[in-house]
């Protein structure tokens, strides 16, 4: 391979040299290494550049949508094996999530994750009575799992996280949004919050004279 290109970098997946821009350096490439590292997803099964496009309706190719990350089951990625997108932003862009959830009405995937170097949200697409609706989850299945098995982890299938600060960002404000609306006192048993690929317990009190403070969480 050729010399990098100036204000260009190796892509993690395909090894082709991509444009440095912030969503680069801040998302796509961070979030793809965590998606081999940390969830254990075969690089053979993910898509990065050429970004793999979604289709309006199957027949349509003008109304083509690049996605950031496309996951696939195996190694054929087409609309019938796509299974994850992935929406990245630069750090401190906020937009994006009814972005993503276009792409998963579009696509078979039915799971989505928006990301943008620090915060993540997690979406599973559900299809009721004619309807697609979203809802948020507490993390994506690592290769191999289920959706329904998110949580089960042994010790023996634990590895140290490529990144930590995403995810500890991803507890402070998951914990911030419990006390916002719990206004009584209450005391809660072994909350249990996973993000990354890892599970946390936590005992939380929740008292309506708590005041949040970002700092003790970082």
């Amino acid at each position: 391979m050729d010399a990098n290109r100036e204000g260009y970098i190796i892509d993690f997946i395909s090894g082709l040299q991509v444009k440095e821009s912030p969503e680069e350096i801040d998302a796509v490439q961070p979030f793809s290494k965590i998606l081999v590292d940390d969830y254990g997803y075969p690089k053979s099964h993910i898509h990065t550049r050429p970004q793999y496009r979604v289709k309006v309706r199957p027949s349509d190719k003008k109304k083509e949508y690049p996605v950031d990350i496309a996951v696939f089951t195996g190694e054929v990625h087409d609309e019938d094996s796509i299974y994850i997108i992935v929406e990245c932003k630069k750090k401190n862009r906020r937009d994006g999530r009814s972005q993503l959830e276009d792409y998963l009405r579009f696509s078979k995937a039915y799971i989505g994750v928006w990301f943008n170097g620090n915060e993540r949200i997690y979406l599973q697409k559900i299809e009721k009575d004619g309807r697609i609706l979203f809802e948020e989850i507490p993390n994506i299945p690592r290769y191999g799992e289920r959706l329904e098995d998110i949580g089960k982890f042994k010790r023996k299938d634990l590895r140290p996280a490529e990144n930590l600060k995403p995810t500890f960002r991803t507890i402070r404000n998951y914990l911030a949004a419990k006390l916002y609306n719990q206004p009584t006192t209450t005391f809660t048993p072994l909350e249990t919050v996973q993000t990354g690929a890892c599970t946390y317990k936590i005992f939380v009190y929740k008292s309506a004279d708590i005041s949040y403070n970002e700092s003790a969480m970082l």
